[in-house]
């Protein structure tokens, strides 16, 4: 999300306000790893979700990689929950942080309110992948890869050249390269259960 706005910033002439959303966001996010890891106790967790799967394979407990990538999932809804809030009900502000002019803010909070509604998706996709990176599979995360950024492609230019969406066709074309991305993984992940 960050690398369209700021291309677009740029592309208009303006790289001071990319700039300054970065140096903001990265602030932030050491903020948060603080915060999720000395007062929530989360982000270690986090971090080592995929550590403990790959030991508890190595040993052969498949209950523990159960459980782990319960745990890991339930962050991850919580997390895709709580992005749609901020970037469905903060959108104005947020594209604010990028530029006031009001084209460009009128298209941002259009794609911002559109992406927050599909966020549940990617944090599903974000808790397989990393179930299988865990346990070392790492051609099927190639693969529902692939199929991701080839389905995003494909329904980008269509609903582009065919429809004539603008900024709406990319919200849309990422949920279609999610839902392809979950239809390649879900049933490999049905048979590891």
């Amino acid at each position: 999300m960050y690398n369209c706005f700021a291309s677009t910033l740029r592309a208009l002439g303006d790289s001071k306000s990319p700039l300054y959303f970065l140096i903001i966001s990265s602030v932030v996010n050491v903020f948060g790893d603080l915060i999720f890891v000395l007062i929530f106790h989360m982000g270690s967790e986090g971090c080592a979700m995929t550590a403990l799967m790959a030991q508890n394979k190595g040993a052969k407990k498949t209950d523990r990689i159960k459980a782990a990538f319960r745990c890991g999932m339930k962050i991850e809804l919580f997390y895709g929950i709580f992005i749609f809030f901020v970037c469905f009900f903060l959108a104005h502000p947020l594209m604010q942080l990028f530029s006031n002019d009001p084209v460009v803010c009128k298209h941002g909070v259009t794609y911002l309110k559109l992406i927050s509604l599909m966020y549940l998706f990617p944090a599903v996709t974000n808790g397989v992948q990393g179930y299988f990176r865990g346990i070392g599979d790492l051609k099927i995360t190639l693969i529902s890869s692939f199929v991701n950024m080839s389905v995003r492609v494909i329904f980008a230019a269509v609903l582009v050249f065919h429809f004539s969406l603008q900024i709406e066709a990319l919200p849309f074309s990422y949920l279609a390269g999610w839902i392809g991305m979950l239809l390649a993984e879900v049933p490999l992940l049905l048979r590891k259960f």
